[in-house]
Parts: C-alpha cells; sequence; structure tokens
C-alpha cells in the first residue's frame, strides 16, 4: 500500500515539479571553451561582476538549473559564481540595509579565489538622508548621515575581514530632497557636506593608511560636478560611474571622470589616476528605450557594452584596475550581460596590442 505524503512533507514540496528544492545542491554550468580561453586572456586588472549574488533568476546563466534558490544565496551562491572565468568580482549588496560583520566577510574571502574582488557597499546608516526600516522602506531624516567615525569602523571591518580580496569601499549615496536639489544654494551645500566627510574619513586613524580603496557613487545628476570631482581627487577618492535612469549617460561621466583624473582633460590619450568602477544599474538616456519583459531587453544596449569597454581599456592602459559591475536591470540578465563585455573586450584586445 503506497502512503501518501505527510502534512509536513506537503509544506516542505515545491509547489511545481520543475522548482528545485530550496535546499538543493548548487553547481555551475559547463563553460564553452571558447569563453575560458576569452577570461584566459584578459587582464589581470580587469575584474567584471555582478550587483549581488545568488539570483534565481541566473539559473541558466551560472547557476545549473536543478540550484536550491536558498543555497544559492549563501556561500554554495557565492562559490559558484566566483567559480564562474569571466566572473572576477561582486558587489556585496545587501550591506546597504543589513551591514556585514567583519567575521561575515572572512567567511566570504576564504570562499573565493585569490584573484577575486568584493566591492562592499557601506551601510545606508552613513549614505542616506533618510533613514531606512529593514525592508527598505525610507522614513525621517538620518541623524547619522555623514558620520565620519562611524563610516571609518565599517572601513576596517571591511579592511580587516577581506584584506587583500577587498577591491574598493561604495559609499553610495541615496538621492537628496528634491526640494534641496532645486536651489543652487542646496546643491552647493551637498557638495560641500560630501566634500567635507571626504576629508574627514580620508584622515581617520582606521582609514588614513590608504589600505582600501575608497568610492563614491552619487544619484543627483546636479552634484556631478568639477566642485565633486575636485573634492574626491583631494582626498584620493574613486568617482563611480554609476548608470541608472537619473543620472547622466556614461560619456557624460566619462567627461567628468576626465576632470577628476587627468592633467588635461582635453588630452585623448589621458590616463585615469587610481581604479575604474562602474556600476551598471539600469538603462540610462543614451540606452534603448527598454521594458521590464525580457523578450524586449533580450535586444541588448550595444551602445553602452562598447563604451564600458572602451573605458576598461583605458583603465589597463594606464595600469590600474577596473571593475565592470552589472545588475539584471541592464539588459535582463546580468552574467550574460558581462560575458557579451568580455566579448567585446577581447575583440578590442586583439585590435590593440598594448591591451
Amino acid at each position: 500500500m503506497l502512503k501518501g505524503n505527510t502534512k509536513a512533507d506537503r509544506d516542505e514540496a515545491p509547489l511545481f515539479d520543475d522548482v528545485p528544492h530550496p535546499d538543493a545542491p548548487v553547481s555551475g554550468l559547463p563553460v564553452r571553451r571558447s569563453v575560458i580561453e576569452a577570461a584566459g586572456r584578459l587582464s589581470k586588472l580587469v575584474h567584471l561582476g555582478t550587483l549581488g549574488f545568488g539570483r534565481a533568476a541566473w539559473r541558466g546563466s551560472i547557476y545549473a538549473p536543478s540550484s536550491g534558490a536558498l543555497r544559492m544565496k549563501g556561500l554554495d551562491g557565492l562559490s559558484v559564481l566566483a567559480g564562474t572565468p569571466w566572473l572576477r568580482s561582486v558587489s556585496l549588496e545587501r550591506g546597504y540595509l543589513h551591514p556585514y560583520s567583519q567575521a561575515e566577510l572572512g567567511v566570504f574571502a576564504c570562499a573565493v579565489p585569490a584573484d577575486f574582488r568584493f566591492i562592499v557597499r557601506a551601510p545606508a546608516l552613513v549614505t542616506s538622508v533618510f533613514m531606512h526600516d529593514r525592508r527598505g522602506r525610507s522614513g525621517g531624516l538620518n541623524k547619522t548621515f555623514l558620520n565620519v567615525a562611524a563610516a571609518s569602523a565599517f572601513v576596517k571591518s571591511c579592511v580587516d575581514g577581506l584584506g587583500e580580496k577587498l577591491g574598493a569601499v561604495l559609499f553610495d549615496f541615496g538621492p537628496y530632497p528634491v526640494s534641496q536639489m532645486k536651489a543652487l544654494s542646496g546643491r552647493q551645500k551637498a557638495i560641500e557636506e560630501i566634500g567635507a566627510f571626504a576629508e574627514g574619513l580620508t584622515h581617520a586613524p582606521d582609514v588614513r593608511d590608504g589600505s582600501a580603496v575608497l568610492a563614491f557613487e552619487v544619484r543627483n545628476p546636479t552634484l556631478f560636478t568639477p566642485r565633486l570631482m575636485a573634492h574626491l581627487r583631494s582626498g584620493g577618492i574613486r568617482p563611480v560611474m554609476g548608470l541608472n535612469a537619473g543620472m547622466p549617460g556614461l560619456q557624460r561621466q566619462m567627461r567628468a571622470l576626465a576632470v577628476c583624473d587627468a592633467t588635461d582633460p582635453l588630452d585623448p590619450n589621458w590616463c585615469l589616476a587610481g581604479p575604474l568602477i562602474v556600476r551598471w544599474h539600469c538603462s540610462g538616456p543614451l540606452s534603448p528605450p527598454f521594458v521590464q519583459e525580457p523578450e524586449r531587453k533580450r535586444a541588448g544596449d550595444p551602445v553602452t557594452r562598447t563604451l564600458i569597454a572602451s573605458l576598461v581599456m583605458r583603465a589597463v592602459r594606464s595600469g590600474v584596475p577596473a571593475y565592470v559591475l552589472a545588475g539584471d536591470d541592464a539588459e535582463g540578465d546580468a552574467p550574460r550581460t558581462l560575458l557579451d563585455i568580455l566579448a567585446s573586450l577581447d575583440a578590442m584586445r586583439a585590435a590593440d596590442r598594448r591591451f
């Protein structure tokens, strides 16, 4: 006599037969030899990576279809991602609302190869004008916004936890209030606040030894000015090329980067003064109009991919690391977007023997 499933079994079972159990083992997918060879030709200075890891949507891209969603979000998912030939970095996004401890970061460091790098997003506690609850919903004004002591303590935990596998600590400044950005005085005040924070942070006891690369990303286009670039340059802080719907296109941001780094911004062969960090969140003003359906996104955004690849080549020629982090909202599938960028870089490398 066949026994039916118990209620506990039914509660644990997936709704459909083709959905893996959440605790199913995580494994990767076979990679074409041509991809492995292209990744092997990539400069060691280049680190392509994703915004976060362990997404169920990446089954079929880097994770096997049988991989469990719960285990993908843990060390198993990170290890498979880090073992994917063309992925050499990841941006730890969860820490924005739920900061990682030094111990957690140390465990992450042990789960990846020696040449893998982490970009760690600093907590909203110090980078957001507004308070956030555990679900990310904003509330009143944040009294610890731009707190140097809290920020320097976080940087130290990243350095101690990740060691040489720390690529950069990212301070992603959420949008300032619209009312403040409408007035020139409000925009100037915001820039000077960020500049004072940069100066205080780079001179903090736990940071001033220069053991960590610090990077600033702003979400208000009116803050991306020569004045802000001057503040970042004086503190040795890297401006992030943040690609999203609210910011200028990459070409304009590249001009701002030239102002920050170049002796002569008009020199077509200007060099980067420090690591390049590009975060491709979603399509910007120069990108084709996308909707959320994957069918529409599959057309891709070759213009932005080519611009990113050309900027990466400039970084390599400058002798500095280049980090390109992409999210699913860029083209629908971050690992595949980065694979396409790898193909562009490989083609450019073949045409330019300096790469």
